[in-house]
């Protein structure tokens, strides 16, 4: 029903749901949570049921939808590999979350079998850590040209019945990578990655593949990316190089060779990678390393110099949860994404009253060019002859 542009605006993709009365929609759970900010998202009352997949859903995140919205929220979990989605949990009222630690990814949907397995292809017990397996009719055959992959990941079925109808359906198992338990009732609990996999804002991520491209570049001589999950998820890349290379220089020498959201928004230069007594990457050395360079020092801080940049400056500070931001930050050096830009243009056109175009932070990602920027929409509306309609007002710059 959404045109592709809508998806990137919660309050048109609002609008749609409130005017065409939508009973089912579909958010990865970042896209929920920027839509669950708007105000008249609740609103929405045509709206049944809601669907998540792709990442993660945060316990908090489902407590607050459910709390708000008169629907039942369904967390979805599968990778690509079996048509993606595979198993479903259904939940219509935040105290069924009450004793949860997080949402379940619940049990397998028909025609798919799943399995907790550990690693000797045996069952695990509930509430016991294992990898989590995938059989099926939804299954992909294997990778295309790789067959040394394929054999790796897709394994033989130890556990079907060959003398059942349509068992060849279910001879192979896919190995997922993915920790997972059973909890009492049968329900399936994930835990997380087994390797450098991950997945961000819904997208699979190698973060192996972005360091072995990063260590290409003729300055650099080690590179580790890592997830930064707080205050809001981001890619972190560590460098060790003996000359500093500006950042737009990285990005640009990426960008050839990885999509956009595989390019980290933060990059941390290191004299050598740190490492634990056995010789092993330190990664909580690493994080160190991180917080020390996001302190800033004092002569790099810009205050706000008029009104129109302190408004800007606390919203840029409360979407990005930090506590002092100058105004020459660049937003995305700060780990902002488009889906935190979306909800950093939301709270501005509230507090504005104006439609600022979301390319508008996108194209001068600073607190000082998007100030200014506003306040060259503001002087033209003051100078407009004709009567201004009631309510938003919309200018294209």
């Amino acid at each position: 029903m959404a045109a592709p542009h809508i998806h990137q605006n919660s309050a048109e993709l609002i609008q749609l749901i409130w005017e065409q009365q939508i009973t089912t929609v579909h958010f990865v759970p970042s896209m929920l949570q920027v839509s669950l900010e708007e105000p008249n998202f609740s609103d929405c009352t045509s709206l049944r049921r809601i669907l998540c997949s792709g990442e993660a859903l945060p316990i908090d995140l489902a407590k607050h939808c459910l709390s708000h919205l008169n629907v039942s929220l369904h967390n979805l979990y599968g990778p690509t590999e079996a048509a993606i989605d595979v198993s479903y949990f259904a939940v219509k009222h935040p105290k069924d979350l009450q004793n949860s630690a997080s949402v379940p990814i619940g049990k397998p949907i028909s025609n798919i079998q799943l399995y907790i397995l550990d690693a000797y292809l045996r069952p695990v017990p509930v509430g016991i850590s294992g990898e989590l397996y995938i059989t099926g009719i939804g299954l992909a055959r294997g990778y295309l040209n790789r067959p040394d992959l394929t054999a790796e990941r897709f394994v033989p079925n130890p556990f079907v019945d060959v003398s059942q109808p349509n068992s060849s359906d279910f001879s192979r198992l896919y190995k997922t990578g993915d920790c997972a338990c059973y909890l009492p009732d049968g329900n399936i609990q994930f835990l997380g990655r087994n390797d450098e996999q991950i997945k961000l804002r819904g997208l699979r991520i190698e973060l192996g593949e972005i360091a072995a491209i990063l260590t290409q570049h003729p300055a650099i001589q080690q590179a580790v990316v890592t997830l930064t999950p707080t205050p809001h998820p981001h890619l972190t890349a560590f460098l060790v190089s003996p000359t500093l290379t500006p950042t737009s220089d990285l990005i640009a020498f990426l960008q050839p060779h990885l999509p956009d959201f595989m390019i980290p928004s933060a990059f941390v230069w290191l004299e050598a990678l740190p490492l634990t007594p056995n010789g092993k990457l330190d990664r909580a050395g690493l994080e160190h390393y991180r917080r020390m360079q996001s302190e800033q020092s004092p002569d790099r801080y810009v205050p706000p110099r008029n009104p129109t940049e302190a408004t800007v400056a606390a919203v840029w500070a409360e979407v990005l949860r930090l506590e002092q931001i100058s105004v020459e930050d660049s937003f995305f050096e700060l780990g902002g994404n488009s889906l935190l830009a979306t909800r950093i243009n939301s709270r501005l056109r509230q507090a504005f009253q104006l439609d600022i175009p979301l390319r508008s932070l996108l194209e001068k990602p600073t607190i000082a060019a998007l100030a200014e920027r506003i306040e060259v929409m503001q002087k033209t509306l003051q100078q407009l002859e004709t009567p201004v309609p009631k309510g938003r007002k919309e200018i294209e710059l």
